[in-house]
């Protein structure tokens, strides 16, 4: 013998991972991993591999690995779908193992939006949150909008984990106010569908003025739910004459506050033109559909 020592390439072999949903239709966006068998169950990380947007064969993942056993994990789920089960593999040299996993879907929920006469009403988004009681809880979707499915009919939809959640209405149809916040609860294997009436928005001028109905620019205005007790609420808009919410605003002593939720308010100036003390706090009410125009008067000190 002359000492020397003799290595062995042993082939590697692949696995090809098709990825399903409901129907046997391709779901796309999945990552996989193969894990090492440690006494029947996963043990470390041998590879990992993803279907992205780029990838030649939407839904199909093909890593490489060493000849041997090993447990297959869906390392990232599609949103709005269950978690596959880890399942046990092998592979052999210089051969692809095919394997096809099915993910089940989470419930859908569904919000129609309508109006008054429960006509859909196009162009509404939403945010949904998990319900923490009296606070918001982690955002789990964004932009939940009408034409996230290319069809822009009133009907939103997405897969939803079961749980307490909130809804809150980011865009609303036009012409038309946001929707108050709204809890609501997915229960397993059940769709939620839900009907939304939408108000029509109404519109608050205010002009400001002093004591000779002389105009006065550059005044600030916040807009506030009226508690019983008259005190402040919620804020629900706030704008300053030529920074309105009207794009075609002018320093005109006229400041508008757009798409208003029909009901009655405190109106708050928060700024006043120099030289002039603030006006009073008043309550104002908002018709849907229609403009209210009010006069603030502001005095010298």
């Amino acid at each position: 013998m002359n000492g020397a020592i003799q290595f062995v390439n042993t082939p590697a072999g692949f696995i090809e991972v098709t990825n399903l949903k409901e129907g046997d239709k391709i779901l796309t966006g999945t990552c996989w991993e193969l894990w090492s068998d440690s006494l029947n169950k996963p043990g470390k990380r041998v590879v990992r591999g993803c279907d992205t947007k780029s990838s030649k064969t939407p839904g199909i993942v093909k890593m490489e690995a060493p000849p041997g056993k090993y447990w297959l994990l869906q390392a990232t789920t599609p949103s709005g779908y269950k978690p596959a089960s880890n399942l046990k593999v092998t592979i052999v040299a210089l051969e692809t193992l095919k394997v096809t996993v099915k993910n089940d879907p989470y419930p859908r929920f569904v919000v129609n939006s309508v109006d008054g006469a429960n006509k859909p009403l196009s162009g509404a988004c939403f945010d949904n949150y998990i319900d923490g009681g009296d606070k918001l809880g982690k955002k789990v979707t964004s932009f939940l909008c009408d034409n996230s499915d290319k069809a822009n009919d009133g009907t939103t939809s997405r897969r939803l984990e079961p749980g307490r959640y909130v809804a809150r209405e980011t865009t609303a149809p036009s012409s038309y106010a946001k929707a108050p916040d709204f809890t609501f609860t997915i229960v397993a294997n059940t769709d939620l569908v839900l009907t939304l009436q939408h108000q029509l928005a109404g519109t608050l001028v205010v002009n400001t003025q002093n004591r000779a109905a002389l105009v006065l620019t550059g005044a600030c205005y916040e807009l506030w739910t009226k508690l019983s007790n008259g005190k402040k609420g919620v804020l629900v808009a706030k704008a300053c004459d030529m920074e309105s919410t009207d794009s075609s605003s002018k320093l005109d002593g006229s400041t508008k506050l757009r798409v208003l939720p029909a009901g009655q308010y405190l109106l708050v100036q928060s700024f006043a033109m120099g030289g002039y003390t603030r006006g009073a706090d008043s309550t104002v009410t908002v018709l849907g559909g229609s403009t209210t125009t009010v006069v603030v008067i502001n005095d010298k000190p």
